[in-house]
């Protein structure tokens, strides 16, 4: 009989750890079942970032002065492509007013906004349901968010307006220069000419440096050029910048001609890399 109300009490504690283990916030493989994420995890625990999932299926990724959240595996590659390989590092020797063009879930700027000499964050996104998710992440870093302001629209070489297919599951993959994906909803976006707007941003900052942080799924294209036609760059330090749909050729022929260094790192040369110019 004691043998038997043993292993009934065993029994009893294995189901109590099941169910904990279950409801727990770390991260298991049942909470993701579509993607690895081991690799992931590692890495931002390595960038000194905690993870987990919570029961509504949300990511949270802490560390450094950070919090984000996010839903989908777009979150991890983000935040590795920010918090672990740093792509975006740069780090200033005097005051600089950041534009942060493709704002995404909002992880660059906060990265950037910890920076005392990064005085100035502004941060353009056109597609409202990625503005939405950015600006939860700008809600729960409240000290952070002071410095940013986020402008709802996408920068271009043109005004207007334009539709494209909505991923939610790649929620930074959209482009205003091409309808990527050909399923999902489809979202109304705004478009500036990048030399009307950033115009009279940079007036406002006459004594700091101009650092532009631009990811914006091929409207670089547009964008560089805009800015170039209007004598804009003559003003932009430093910028760093991930080229995609093409060569970058054009771009890196016209940041020379505006009298910049130049590093290109071509991941995939005529497809996509990143660019790293600052002023001679």
């Amino acid at each position: 009989m004691k043998k038997i109300i043993s292993i009934f009490f065993i029994l009893l504690i294995f189901i109590f750890v099941i169910k904990i283990s279950a409801n727990s916030q770390d991260l298991h493989s049942a909470d993701l079942p579509d993607f690895q994420y081991d690799g992931y995890i590692n890495q931002l625990n390595k960038a000194g970032f905690n993870v987990y999932i919570d029961n509504k299926k949300t990511i949270h990724i802490n560390g450094n002065g950070i919090k984000i959240e996010g839903k989908e595996e777009n979150t991890f590659w983000t935040a590795l492509t920010v918090f672990y390989n740093e792509e975006y590092n740069f780090y200033p020797d005097k005051n600089y007013v950041m534009f942060d063009i493709g704002f995404n879930l909002g992880m660059t700027s906060l990265w950037f906004a910890r920076n005392e000499k990064i005085t100035k964050i502004y941060a353009f996104e056109p597609f409202l349901p990625t503005c939405k998710l950015g600006e939860r992440n700008l809600a729960i870093n409240p000290k952070l968010s002071k410095k940013i302001k986020l402008y709802k629209i996408g920068l271009s070489d043109k005004n207007e307006q334009i539709v494209r297919h909505y991923n939610p599951k790649l929620s930074g993959s959209m482009s205003s220069a091409s309808d990527r994906f050909k399923t999902g909803n489809l979202e109304k976006i705004t478009l500036k000419s990048a030399g009307e707007v950033l115009k009279p941003l940079f007036d406002k900052h006459p004594n700091e440096g101009i650092f532009l942080k631009i990811d914006c799924e091929g409207a670089e294209r547009y964008i560089l050029p805009d800015l170039d036609r209007k004598g804009l760059l003559k003003r932009v330090d430093v910028i760093i910048m991930e080229y995609h749909d093409g060569p970058p050729d054009e771009l890196i022929k016209i940041l020379a001609d505006n009298n910049f260094n130049i590093y290109c790192n071509q991941s995939d040369y005529k497809h996509q890399g990143m660019i790293v110019a600052f002023k001679k």
